[in-house]
C-alpha cells in the first residue's frame, strides 16, 4: 500500500507540471506574437496607415488647389496648407542651411526645405515632407511591426545629415571693408575683404552684373565703389554651392558744410585771447550724415595763428591795447569747412582790465564775484597801505565814464582805498572807506583807477550809474 501511495504522489506532481507547461503555451499564443500580439500589431498598422493616408490626402488637396489657382505647387504652399488644416499640426520647420529648432519652432517658410507634421488623432507618428512635395519618411513613432520600415530609415538619414551640417553651416562668411574715413567726395573706392572657410567659388555684388571669381580661395579682396550711404549686399557662393548673403553698411558720406557760427570770447588778456569755437555740423540729408566737428583753425587779421581739435584755444603773442579782427574756420570729419563771423577783439592795456560806460568789457571773468580772492589779476599784489598786506586792482578807465558815478561793493568790510590817476600817472583823487559799499564819481581826465583792499575782503561787483 505504501508503494502505491508513493507512485500516486509522483504522478500528481508530473500532472501539475504538464498542466503548467500547457498553460504557458496558451498564454504565449494569446500574447506577444500570439492572438493579443497580432491584434496590437494590426492596430499599429491601422493607425500608421490612417495617419499617412490623412497626410497624403491633404497633399493631394493642396496640389489640386494650386492647379485651380494656377499657382506653383511647392513646399511653401504645402506648409501654408498644413497650417490651415484643423486636424494636422506642423511640428518642425527645416530652413535651408539651418538645422531644425526642436523647442522654439521658428516659422520661416520663405527659405523652406522641409516640414514635419502629425495628425492630431495619431500624433505618435511624425512625418517628414521634403522639397519633393511628398512624404519622405517618419521621424517618430513605433513602426517596428509595420511594413514601412524604410520610411523611418530615410527620414532619420535626412535628420542626421541636417544636424551633422549644423556646425559647418553657421555663418561661414566674414566680410569687412576699408577705409572707414568720412568723406565729402562723390564716391569712395572700398576694398571689401571676404572670407569663407569652405573656399569661395564666386561672389555676386549688388547692382553689378559681374561675378568675382574666387577660384576656391578662402579669402579674396574686391575693389568696390559706392556713391552714397546705405547697405550693400554680397552673395557668396562657396565650393559646395552653398549661398550666403553678407552686407556692409556704409555711413561715410557727409557733403553738408557746418552751420554759420560766431566764436565766443572766453577771456581777453594783454597779450593773448581765449576763444571758444561753437560750430555745429550741418543737418543730415538723404545723402549726408553728421560726421561731427573735427577741428578749428584760428585766423588773426587774415593770418593763421593756430589750430585745435578742442573747442577752446588761446591765441598768444598779441600786443597789449591792440585791436584785432579774428575769425575761425570749422572743419567737420569729412573735410567740409565753414568760416565763422569775424569778431573784433582789443587786448587790455598792459596788465589791467578796462571799464566803459556800457559795462564791464573784456574782463567779465576777472571782475566776477570771486575772482579777486583767487588773485586772478596781474596788478601790484605787494603794495602796503595802512591796514596791512592788501591786494590791488588796476582798472583802465574809458573817457565814457568821466563824470559818471561808480559804486563798488565789497564782500567784507575791512579797510579799502580808491585812487584815480590821469594819463601822466599823477594822482587826482584819493578816498578810503571801511563800508561794504563805496561810491566814487569819476573825474574828467581819469585814465586809471586803483582799488586797494585788505586780503580778507573781496570786490565782487561794480555798478554803473544810470
Amino acid at each position: 500500500m505504501r508503494d502505491m501511495r508513493g507512485i500516486t504522489l509522483i504522478a500528481l506532481i508530473i500532472t501539475i507540471i504538464v498542466l503548467l507547461i500547457l498553460a504557458g503555451i496558451t498564454i504565449v499564443q494569446l500574447t506577444g506574437s500570439g492572438l493579443f500580439g497580432k491584434a496590437e500589431t494590426a492596430n499599429q498598422k491601422t493607425r500608421y496607415a490612417t495617419a499617412k493616408e490623412t497626410i497624403n490626402l491633404k497633399l493631394m488637396e493642396i496640389q489640386l488647389d494650386c492647379t485651380q489657382k494656377n499657382e506653383e505647387y511647392d513646399i511653401i504652399k504645402i506648409a501654408e496648407g498644413m497650417e490651415e488644416a484643423k486636424d494636422i499640426t506642423i511640428e518642425k520647420y527645416y530652413n535651408k542651411k539651418e538645422a531644425a529648432i526642436k523647442e522654439d519652432i521658428t516659422k520661416n517658410i520663405t527659405n523652406l526645405e522641409g516640414i514635419v507634421v502629425s495628425v492630431d488623432k495619431y500624433s505618435e507618428y511624425k512625418f517628414l515632407i521634403g522639397e519633393e512635395c511628398k512624404i519622405k519618411g517618419v521621424l517618430e513613432g513605433d513602426i517596428t511591426n509595420t511594413t514601412n520600415k524604410e520610411d523611418f530609415i530615410d527620414a532619420m538619414e535626412f535628420e542626421k545629415n541636417k544636424f551633422n551640417e549644423t556646425n559647418d553651416l553657421k555663418s561661414n562668411t566674414e566680410i569687412s571693408f576699408e577705409p572707414k574715413k568720412y568723406t565729402n567726395k562723390d564716391n569712395i573706392d572700398l576694398t571689401v575683404k571676404i572670407k569663407n572657410n569652405k573656399g569661395i567659388k564666386y561672389i555676386e555684388c549688388q547692382n553689378i552684373d559681374t561675378k568675382y571669381q574666387g577660384n576656391g580661395q578662402s579669402e579674396i579682396e574686391i575693389n568696390y565703389t559706392v556713391a552714397r550711404n546705405g547697405t550693400y549686399e554680397f552673395k557668396v557662393i562657396d565650393n559646395e554651392e552653398n549661398e550666403e548673403i553678407k552686407s556692409i553698411v556704409v555711413n561715410l558720406f557727409d557733403r553738408v558744410e557746418p552751420k554759420n557760427f560766431t566764436p565766443i570770447k572766453v577771456k581777453v588778456k594783454s597779450t593773448s585771447v581765449i576763444l571758444k569755437g561753437n560750430a555745429e555740423d550741418g543737418d543730415e540729408t538723404e545723402d549726408s550724415l553728421k560726421s561731427g566737428i573735427e577741428k578749428y583753425e584760428y585766423y588773426v587779421n587774415g593770418a593763421k595763428a593756430g589750430e585745435s581739435e578742442v573747442e577752446e584755444f588761446e591765441i598768444t603773442n598779441l600786443t597789449s591795447n591792440t585791436s584785432y579782427n579774428i575769425y575761425l574756420v570749422a572743419y567737420d570729419k569729412a573735410g567740409n569747412l565753414k568760416q565763422s563771423e569775424t569778431i573784433n577783439v582789443t587786448t587790455i592795456s598792459g596788465k589791467y582790465a578796462t571799464l566803459t560806460a556800457s559795462g564791464i568789457i573784456d574782463a567779465e571773468e576777472e571782475l566776477a564775484s570771486d575772482a579777486l580772492t583767487k588773485e586772478a589779476f596781474d596788478g601790484d599784489m605787494n603794495t602796503y597801505i595802512p591796514g596791512g598786506n592788501v591786494k590791488s586792482l588796476y582798472i583802465n578807465i574809458d573817457e565814457s565814464l568821466w563824470n559818471k558815478k561808480l559804486t563798488f561793493y565789497f564782500q567784507a568790510g575791512p579797510y579799502h582805498l580808491i585812487r584815480l590817476y590821469n594819463n601822466t600817472n599823477n594822482q587826482i583823487f584819493y578816498q578810503d572807506s571801511r563800508a561794504n559799499k563805496h561810491e566814487v564819481t569819476i573825474l574828467p581826465n581819469t585814465a586809471r583807477l586803483v582799488v586797494y583792499f585788505n586780503e580778507g575782503g573781496a570786490l565782487y561787483e561794480v555798478e554803473f550809474a544810470k
